[in-house]
This record gives structure tokens, C-alpha cells and sequence, in this order.
């Protein structure tokens, strides 16, 4: 298994979004609005998976990988969306076994580019009974 690890570790690292593949060039106004639109009504065209070219079938069951196995995954996988001006908030708490497959399955989530600035993923629905983050979310403190 950790020849296979090494080579998806290489894959995500391909993966990353490269500043240099696109130049840059100015948004406009409607595309920042029409950005921003589609990020609020979960409207994305495309998932993540469809812009850094990673299938999630691709990823090993979490019951196949060892925790140290699943920490370095999804340590690769967060500097992928870094890549692409994204960031997911999970506590530092969550057990490796449940962030794993957390951010693997982020490359089913309809995800829009944003250019300029960073967007934010999370799993907090602000519903305790539904949260996918369980007893690790901050939405059970508040009350």
C-alpha cells in the first residue's frame, strides 16, 4: 500500500493548480457577482474533482490505510484546495479515520473557482443532530 500512497501523493501534487498555467486576468464585476452567486446557492457548474482532474475512486477505503497513512492524504489533499484558493474548516480534533474520508469525498462537492480571494468549505450544517462532524463540531457548543 505505500508504493500506491506514494504515487497518489504524486497525483495530488500534479493536481495543484498552477498560477502559471493561467494568466492572470482582471475580474470583472458580473464575473465576481456570478462567482459569488453560484458559491451561495451550492449552484457550482462543475465539481472538484472535474477542475484538478482527481477521482475519488482513486482513494483507498479508509479501512485499508493506517492513521499516519490518512493524515499524510489529507495533508496532500489540503494543499490541493490551498491550490485552488479554498480551505476546509475541520477542528484539529477530528480523528484521522473521520477527516480522511471528509476530504476525500470534497472532490464530489460542486466547487467554484474563485480567482481572487479564498473560498471557505466546511461540514457544519449549524444543526447538531445532522452534522457530519459529530461531537467534533463547534455548532454542539452553541446552544
Amino acid at each position: 500500500m505505500d508504493t500506491y500512497i506514494k504515487y497518489l501523493l504524486e497525483d495530488i501534487r500534479l493536481a495543484q493548480r498552477k498560477e502559471e498555467e493561467e494568466p492572470v486576468q482582471e475580474e470583472t464585476f458580473e464575473d465576481h457577482i456570478r462567482n459569488v452567486e453560484q458559491f451561495i446557492s451550492g449552484d457550482a457548474e462543475q465539481t472538484l474533482a472535474y477542475h484538478c482532474g482527481l477521482k475519488p475512486e482513486a482513494f483507498p477505503p479508509a479501512d485499508q490505510l493506517n492513521d499516519d497513512q490518512m493524515t499524510v492524504i489529507s495533508r496532500a489533499l489540503d494543499d490541493l484546495l490551498k491550490s485552488w484558493n479554498a480551505h476546509v474548516d475541520i477542528p484539529e480534533e477530528v480523528p484521522a479515520k473521520m477527516r480522511y474520508p471528509l476530504m476525500v469525498n470534497l472532490l464530489n462537492r460542486s466547487f467554484t473557482f474563485i480567482p481572487s480571494g479564498f473560498l471557505g468549505l466546511d461540514f457544519c450544517t449549524g444543526n447538531p443532530e445532522d452534522c457530519e462532524l459529530g461531537d467534533y463540531c463547534s455548532c454542539r457548543d452553541i446552544e
